[in-house]
């Protein structure tokens, strides 16, 4: 008998790998205690052989094939020159340290080997399939995580979502059938499908049993959850593969992206404690979150080396730390029409380079950031008359475009190349310290047996990869029309995701507490924009703007230069604050508050406990002139805080408030009161907001 037990955060997963058998999960749930005796799963798991099934009945395996009985969703299918081939994999090994689980299954033809480690509070999935026959084959599917779904499992947690109007929590029930979310225009995209969550029915921010699950890829992305009536629970994630992209040789083995797997009975602030530091430690940021300021929603394609000193400088009066020149600024490009891929400084606009930016930067005490657009070539560039070959669908004549642009085959070793050499002259040529890697298109047309979606993907990250090496002090930000790449895959490269070109503080809101499901605060750009805002036209206070920006990379997006003098004083309070707190936002334990309808807020707590700060925004006008109290979970429940409702207060919900000064000079309450009973903050108006600063006595 060979069983095998990891734990990790609040769970355990425990693994059945008899020689000559198919492996099996017997428990991925709650931590069970140490040392118990394990071998009754296996009569708890066993099942009987039911009406109208196979003699040999098979259960479901850590990973699925048909051809031997098993009637669920597989997931590994490969095809040899006669068509898809069944599979009967057997484990042959198993192996256990302390914090990894090794196996290997096979059948005569096939070779699998799945590993499972253990990062911090994450399962760690790894799965490979190599090719140990005579003949070639094709890879069709493989997931990278195959489990049962979880006995409490009735909701399914993905992402919907649009331009604009990304990372939106979408709550399904469990189907009786399945649930499919597939990928495609190779890019995680609007709707990822890197991201998953079964749920038990009800479970709210501190509530609730969930297992959730993240993908390590950037790509073309498949989820699957299925529920069918001979008893099969199960989900699977990966990529998506098309027909012809991947083939074995013989001898060849191939890797699946890793998933990483959490389970939590506290909610979606469980998922977000466990995933939390763990994208942390993967992003590497270095040192503290500067405050950017960037030109496009300021400027746009207007920049020249005439017209950004006075913004430069208006932004060092504000406080910020960084100056990220965005769009505008290379070799003819006065629209999105034109000039990607000619990356060097506009001779007009920037005669002498970026140098003298850079310089003027600097003696402003900022680092200087650029925009590319890398992966991208316009039709109208130098870069496509010369290689008009180095386009995708440019050898068969038909070159669709999105936002007038082509995709440039990172397949192609020498598209790498060209790409590398035009950044590392870039970024050699003037201390620019951080880069905003932006993606504006989906890929098409379809690859076919061409180059391969998961060939560009690859293909990305080696750039990426080659210029962390040679520039290990650069940051660098995923952005994809805004949030369409903002996965782990790219937050194992980066520092920074831009989770939407909307910067509306509304709808960030919402944008920004649903994505931090799964990624950190720190990660998450979150820009000042101006009113009315340049997307949605709706006019909010700068209180509310910059304070739906404080607890995540805080950042600026308006022309300080049209601010009233009012709102330019009060942005610069906003941004000392942040500066101020920026340890607590960014390393404390982030939570989102259960809310009452119409109400988004969060708050983070020191990992000493000795201080905390709450934030809440009113989206709508509220149904009953009282809004529920805030509770702060989190604080010692024994210890006693001072509570203050920090200025700027909200001009009429403030008038609301009985005995103000109490809340003004700080109230002393105990920490089991701040959670069990709670703060009265009315949030009577629609863009009303408020602070609270909570420090232990």
């Amino acid at each position: 008998m060979t069983l095998l037990r990891l734990d990790a955060g609040e769970a355990s997963l425990v693994v059945s790998a008899h020689s000559g058998a198919p492996a099996r999960i017997l428990h991925l749930g709650a931590r069970l205690p140490a040392g118990i005796d394990l071998a009754p799963l296996e009569a708890l798991r066993a099942e009987g052989r039911r009406e109208s099934q196979p003699d040999d009945p098979r259960p479901l395996s850590i990973l699925p094939t048909t051809g031997f009985g098993f009637l669920g969703a597989p997931g590994l299918v490969v095809a040899g020159a006669a068509g898809a081939s069944p599979l009967d994999l057997l484990a042959i090994s198993a192996a256990q340290a302390d914090d990894r689980i090794g196996l290997v299954l096979a059948d005569d033809s096939i070779r699998v080997r799945i590993e499972v480690s253990v990062v911090g509070a994450i399962f760690r999935w790894e799965t490979g399939v190599e090719n140990t026959g005579a003949e070639p084959l094709a890879l069709l599917q493989i997931a990278s995580l195959c489990a049962p779904a979880p006995d409490f499992a009735h909701e399914i947690w993905t992402y919907a979502g649009r331009w604009g109007n990304e990372h939106r929590l979408s709550v399904d029930p469990l189907p009786h059938g399945q649930f499919l979310k597939e990928g495609r225009g190779g890019r995680t995209g609007f709707e990822s499908a890197a991201y998953l969550a079964l749920a038990e029915a009800g479970a709210s921010e501190d509530r609730g049993r969930v297992c959730a699950v993240a993908l390590d890829w950037s790509g073309d992305a498949r989820l699957l959850v299925e529920q069918r009536m001979d008893g099969v629970r199960q989900m699977q994630i990966g990529l998506r593969l098309d027909a012809g992209e991947v083939g074995l040789a013989p001898g060849e083995a191939f890797a699946a992206p890793a998933a990483f797997l959490a389970y939590t009975a506290r909610g979606r602030n469980g998922v977000r404690a466990a995933f939390h530091p763990f994208a942390r430690a993967r992003a590497a940021q270095k040192g503290p979150r500067k405050v950017h300021f960037n030109t496009w929603e300021a400027a746009y394609f207007d920049v020249s080396a005439e017209r950004l000193p006075p913004l430069i400088a208006a932004a060092a009066e504000l406080g910020v730390e960084r100056f990220v020149l965005d769009d505008g600024w290379f070799k003819g490009r006065r629209d999105d029409r034109t000039s990607l891929g000619d990356w060097t400084p506009d001779p007009e606009r920037f005669p002498d380079g970026l140098a003298p930016v850079a310089a003027a930067c600097a003696a402003h005490g900022l680092d200087f950031g650029l925009w590319v657009e890398p992966e991208m070539a316009s039709p109208d560039s130098d870069l496509m008359r010369a290689h008009p070959d180095w386009a995708l669908g440019a050898k068969e004549g038909a070159r669709p475009t999105q936002r007038g642009q082509l995709v440039l085959d990172f397949s192609r070793a020498e598209v790498r190349a060209y790409i590398f050499a035009a950044l590392d002259a870039l970024l050699a040529g003037a201390p620019i310290a951080y880069l905003k890697w932006d993606h504006n298109r989906d890929l098409f047309p379809a690859y076919g047996a061409g180059p391969s979606a998961r060939a560009q993907t690859l293909g990305v990250y080696a750039v990426i990869d080659q210029l962390r090496a040679r520039f290990p002090g650069v940051e660098i930000e995923t952005c994809a029309s805004g949030g369409g790449r903002a996965d782990y895959g790219m937050l194992g490269r980066t520092q920074r995701v831009w989770a939407s070109d909307d910067v509306d503080a509304l709808e960030r809101a919402r944008i920004q507490r649903d994505l931090s499901l799964f990624v950190p605060p720190s990660v998450i750009g979150a820009h000042v924009g101006a009113s009315p805002d340049h997307t949605t036209g709706r006019r909010l206070s700068m209180t509310t703007r910059a304070r739906t920006a404080l607890f995540f990379h805080m950042g600026v997006e308006a022309d300080p230069t049209r601010l009233s003098e009012e709102e330019r004083a009060e942005l610069a309070q906003a941004i000392a604050f942040y500066k101020s707190r920026r340890a607590l936002f960014h390393e404390g334990e982030f939570a989102v508050l259960e809310s009452a309808a119409g109400v988004i807020g969060w708050r983070v707590v020191a990992a000493d406990g000795q201080a905390a700060l709450a934030f809440a925004v009113r989206l709508d006008h509220a149904a009953e002139a009282v809004s529920e109290p805030v509770k702060i979970a989190g604080l010692d429940p024994q210890a006693n805080y001072r509570v203050r409702l920090l200025d700027p207060w909200p001009p009429r919900g403030g008038r609301r408030i009985a005995q103000a000064a109490d809340w003004t000079e700080g109230l002393v309450l105990a920490g089991a009161l701040i959670a069990e009973v709670g703060i009265p903050v009315p949030l009577i108006h629609p863009g009303e907001t408020w602070l609270l600063e909570i420090e232990r006595v």
